[in-house]
């Protein structure tokens, strides 16, 4: 999927609607990881002064800073080609809420990173948005995760989500 990314603000914007929450070391590498670092951490600071995300910092990670969208970011970025058929999830608008959920949302998004990044170590195309970290199901208790440009492994097998899934949440932030 190729998207008009205005300068990185609008891919980190669409990336973090759909993703709910990112380090912005997860946003760098995500969006942008052949720029400097210092170049998304300024795109998610003029995103915040804009009102579209907000941010938490974990104390107890080194202050970690951590990006969600705001109720109006998701609106703005709800009404995009790219996150056409999208859903907006409902997420914690407030700081304090989101630092609450922070342990799922980032191993949801280290799952999601690391599919981009093997496809992009492969030659294949998986962009950050063509990765879709939760679909909605009839019963909430189950969540699914797909990448629209599936890994294969060297033994022909396909690479398990699930089991992605339990290596990010085992990985420390």
């Amino acid at each position: 999927m190729r998207v008009d990314v205005g300068g990185g603000d609008r891919l980190a914007l669409a990336v973090l609607a759909q993703y709910r929450m990112a380090a912005t070391e997860q946003m760098h590498l995500l969006t942008a990881p052949k720029l400097q670092a210092d170049q998304t951490r300024r795109s998610l600071v003029k995103l915040q002064s804009e009102g579209l995300v907000n941010r938490i910092a974990l104390p107890q990670a080194g202050r970690m800073r951590l990006w969600f969208p705001t109720p109006f970011g998701m609106q703005v970025a709800s009404e995009w080609p790219e996150l056409r058929g999208w859903r907006p999830p409902r997420l914690a608008s407030d700081p304090v809420a989101a630092r609450l959920r922070v342990g799922h949302a980032l191993a949801v998004t280290e799952t999601g990173l690391a599919f981009v990044q093997d496809t992009r170590r492969h030659g294949d195309t998986c962009q950050p948005l063509d990765w879709i970290p939760e679909v909605r199901c009839a019963r909430r208790q189950r969540v699914t995760m797909a990448c629209s440009s599936a890994r294969s492994t060297p033994s022909g097998g396909h690479v398990s989500a699930s089991a992605l899934y339990s290596n990010a949440t085992t990985a420390k932030f």
